[in-house]
């Protein structure tokens, strides 16, 4: 029975030190899951700002566009109606040679802005568009990628399809070279 005991001592011994290994494996396999997942994070964070950038650049642009445009046709209003002011002041108040020395330059006025007015486009110069094209821009693919990113294998060894080959013959006495050949084979049989 001592030979039973000093083997089976051995053998947990042996299934605390895999324990121990176990431990040891896993947190570092959770730190490479940690580090590649803070990877992909930097990734999309550094992605998140670069869009974030563009819809700033777009947005700057129409604004741009559209502020511009609404300079153009309130100074074009501002005139007309001033000059439109002034005319009316003048026929009301102004005397006949007032009236008649001032219409060539008000009528020459009212033209001009006119014809500024025609050139001008009246609808807005853009449209308030801006659009992000998460869907059509590959989301659900890189969402397909991401589920699939990374596996963790067990390397498991199965005792049960494992071999040890080669006996000693006869009694084996302490401090004795005996040889044999091990084989192991994980769970799934390779």
């Amino acid at each position: 029975m001592k030979g039973h005991d000093g083997s089976l001592a051995q053998a947990i011994s042996a299934v605390d030190k895999v324990i121990g290994e176990v431990n040891t494996q896993a947190k570092q396999v959770e730190k490479e899951i940690h580090a590649a997942c803070e990877k992909l994070r930097e990734m999309v964070n550094e992605r998140e700002a670069q869009l974030l950038s563009e819809v700033e650049t777009v947005r700057h642009e129409k604004e741009k566009e559209l502020v511009s445009q609404k300079h153009l046709l309130e100074f074009l209003l501002v005139g007309i109606r001033e000059s439109t002011q002034f005319g009316e002041v003048l026929v009301k108040e102004g005397s006949e040679s007032e009236i008649v020395a001032s219409q060539k330059e008000v009528v020459s006025r009212l033209a001009s802005l006119d014809q500024e007015k025609e050139k001008s486009q009246m609808e807005p110069a853009t449209d308030s568009t801006i659009v992000f094209e998460g869907e059509g821009g590959g989301l659900s693919q890189v969402g397909e990628v991401i589920k699939g990113f990374g596996s963790v294998v067990s390397r498991d060894i199965s005792a049960q399809k494992s071999s040890i080959e080669g006996q000693p013959s006869g009694s084996v006495s302490i401090n004795q070279a005996v040889s044999f050949k091990v084989t192991v084979v994980d769970k799934k049989g390779s």
